[in-house]
Order: structure tokens, then sequence, then C-alpha cells
């Protein structure tokens, strides 16, 4: 056996140490042996605070918190992942490099973000990933049971010409929220968790800021903190990179979800479809369906010269009352589903060009799908609650870094889907 091996089978997750300082020499030694871990482009994306303190529950001499550093680098979006990457990569070189130095360490993922980031006053672009207890220790463990080797190596058993990817979690939904100080964020997640039937991921995605109130702890959320601000587009871009969900879909930060809306909205999913369903108008301060007509069918519109615009179209609710899975023209935006492959190969990112990050993302998505020979889709079995336009607190337009440019966003949709809308949509539907 190699001495590398003997290292990797001494390594254990020790959780009782004992009160044996740990000098700084050693400390900075384990750190800068595990900084020549593999990074992305060799740019290191993490940072590494040493703490005397105990900051989660074990009683330690000393405690690593590792932070991905999600600071813009020259990989763009795929970079938060990559800071991510990098930052666990360290952490488990440190884990082995501190085993062979004789000391004994424990990787904790289980803690309150909120409270690391307000005690250690980390900065915005720094993302808790670990934190490892570091110290001498008298206990001596066995290795548990681990999986067989057949449990782990994944081989390919489907047709050559069928596309598998092995990161894809099958029947999972992936639900990416882009999030920016709207308080309804924390009721919107709870509705999302409390009505699903299936195996689901939330994703709330903080758009360079963090709430006042600390997401609630579930293993089914996996926040996504974005260093800085990118809008809208830019947030649900960087959502669904790190989706795993078989299904992608995609909420506003105010809304209130039917029992079972995850089952229904993916089990007649079809592979080259955008779905979406009824939608109602939400009191945000009661958390009630209003008293409103609800919204199903929406034409899509040129209103006013300006932009594209989807309408409710209440003929067609009557003529089509009892199809309650059928086409659609548009959709306000706020909810919708789609298979992940369907992203990935038609819609590929939400475009900030032209567009800006808050206005026509629906269109643009619609267009594409009928390009590519998808189609648009209401299911009527299902409903969420959109929160009423009436009710101000939360809106915004933009932000400084990320205007909105309404009107110049609805132009260059026009500009781009113009020709197409009047040629080959239009005629399609008799409009």
């Amino acid at each position: 056996m190699s001495h590398l091996e003997e290292v990797i089978e001494k390594r254990h997750s020790i959780r009782q140490f004992n009160s044996t300082d740990v000098p700084q020499e050693i400390i900075e030694k384990i750190i800068k042996l595990a900084s020549l871990a593999p990074s992305a482009g060799a740019l290191q994306s993490y940072k590494v605070i040493i703490s005397k303190e105990r900051v989660v529950d074990i009683n330690s001499p000393v405690q690593l918190v590792i932070c991905a550093d999600l600071t813009p680098n020259k990989y763009g979006e795929r970079g938060l992942f990559y800071a991510i990457q990098d930052a666990t990569i360290f952490g488990s070189y440190l884990q082995l490099i501190a085993t062979d130095m004789g000391l004994a360490t424990v990787w904790v993922g289980a803690f309150s973000e909120g409270k690391i980031r307000e005690k250690l006053g980390l900065e915005e672009n720094l993302k808790p990933i670990a934190v490892i207890p570091l110290g001498y220790s008298d206990i001596v463990k066995q290795r548990g049971k681990r999986k067989a080797l057949g449990q782990i190596i994944w081989q390919k058993s489907a047709p050559k010409d069928v596309s598998v990817k092995n990161d894809i979690i099958p029947k999972m939904l992936s639900v990416v929220i882009p999030a920016y100080k709207d308080p309804l964020l924390h009721r919107t997640i709870d509705s999302l968790l409390e009505n699903a039937e299936g195996e689901i991921e939330v994703i709330p995605v903080l758009d360079g800021y963090w709430p006042e109130t600390t997401i609630r702890n579930d293993e089914r959320i996996r926040v996504l903190h974005l260093g800085r601000n990118r809008g809208m587009r830019g947030a649900i871009n960087a959502g669904v990179a790190i989706a795993r969900g078989e299904f992608i879909l995609r909420s506003d930060q105010h809304c209130a979800f039917a029992k079972g809306y995850d089952r229904i909205l993916t089990e007649t999913c079809q592979p080259n479809w955008i779905v979406t369903a009824t939608r109602y108008f939400l009191d945000p301060v009661k958390w009630q369906i209003m008293d409103i007509p609800p919204v199903n069918y929406e034409k899509l519109v040129i209103q006013e010269g300006v932009k594209f615009a989807g309408r409710p179209w209440r003929e067609r609710d009557k003529g089509r009352k009892g199809i309650m899975i059928d086409e659609t023209m548009a959709m306000q935006g706020s909810m919708w589903v789609m298979p992940r492959a369907w992203w990935e190969k038609v819609i590929v990112e939400l475009q900030t060009e032209g567009y800006g990050q808050m206005y026509q993302d629906s269109h643009e998505m619609i267009f594409k799908t009928w390009k590519a020979g998808g189609k648009m889709m209401l299911n009527k079995n299902t409903w969420y609650a959109h929160k009423h336009r009436s009710f101000v607190a939360g809106r915004h337009e933009g932000t400084k870094e990320n205007p909105s440019i309404r009107n110049e966003s609805g132009l260059y949709a026009l500009k781009v889907w113009r020709d197409y809308y009047e040629k080959e949509v239009r005629p399609k539907w008799g409009i």
C-alpha cells in the first residue's frame, strides 16, 4: 500500500478533539499545501477563515471556514459553479493533508449560512461551503460500510441514439426563483415545498443581496447567492446552470401553488413543451386567492406598436372549456415548466443583449420554441397564484446596475421576431 493510500484509509470524520493546541505554523502549512489543489483556470476562487472561536457546535481548537469566492471572473455564469468546485476540492485536499500531519478533521455542511456570515462579517462575494473543525484527537475509528464499486461506477446502457446525462436526476423538478429584496420569497418557498408531491429542489437565486430573514433550513433548498446583481434574466440563467432536475420550473418570488402542482405539470409534459398553469391573483397580505376571474389562454399581440404582450383570451376560454391540456399563444412568464433538455437544446440561456434584464423573456422563449418545432402549452388541471399588481411592495424596475429598459426591451423583441410573428405565427393561429 502506498503512502497516499494509507492517508486516505486513515482519514475519518472525527467530532471529538482533545485540548492540545494546533500551532499557527502547522495551520498555515496545511493551508499552503492544500492551495496546490486543482482549480478552474488556476484562479483559486476560494478563501479560508481561521477561527479559534466556535463557528459550529463542535469543541475543537480551530475551525476552518471554507468559502467560495463568487467574484465575477472570466468564466461568466459558469464561474459560480467553478468557484464552488474550487472550494470543495481545496477543502478535500486540506483534510487529507491534515490527516497526514497527525490531525483530525470533520467536514460540516449543516449550518446556518446567515449566522456564519453575520458572526464572521463575511463580504457578500464569499459563500460558506463547509466548516472544518481541526485538532488532535484520541479517538480511533473503524472504517464504516461503503458502497460496492458496482454501485458507484455508472455505465451507459441506453441505445446509442438516446442522449443520457448522468448528472440529471430523473423526474426531479428544479424550481428556480430569481429573487431581489422581496420578503414574500419565504412564503413562496413554503408554498412550493408544502404542496409538492414528488422530488423537488428549490433554488432561490439571491441576486446580489442577502434577505433580512434567513431562508428556512430544508435539505430540498439550495440557496445560490450572486456576489453582484445580475438582473432577472441573469439570475434565472445562473439558477438553471446548477439545477439537477429533469424538469425546470421558474417562479416569481411572490407566488402560491396548488397541491400536487409539480406532479401534474411534469407527468404529461412532452420533450418539446413549455407549460404554464391556470393563473389566479394573489392577495399577498392575506395570502389568499382574490375574487377575480383567473387567466387561462392568452393571445399574443403587438401592443401599441412597441412590444409583444399576452392578453387574456376569453373567446378561446369559452370555446375550449373542456380541454384541460391545450396550446396557448402566450403566458405572463411568472411561472413555467419545461424539460431541462429543452432548455439546453433550444433556449440555451435568456439573452440579455438588447432585451436587458427584466422584460420579454417569456416571448423570447416561446418564439424560440415555436421555431424549433415545440409548443407553448396550458395545463388547466392545476393552478398557481401570482401577486396582484395593486400590491406594490417588493416591486422594482431593475437596479442601478441592471435597469429594466422596458421600452428598449419591447422594441428589440419586435425587431428580432416581428417578421416571423406576422408571416408565420398569425396565419397559423388565424388572428
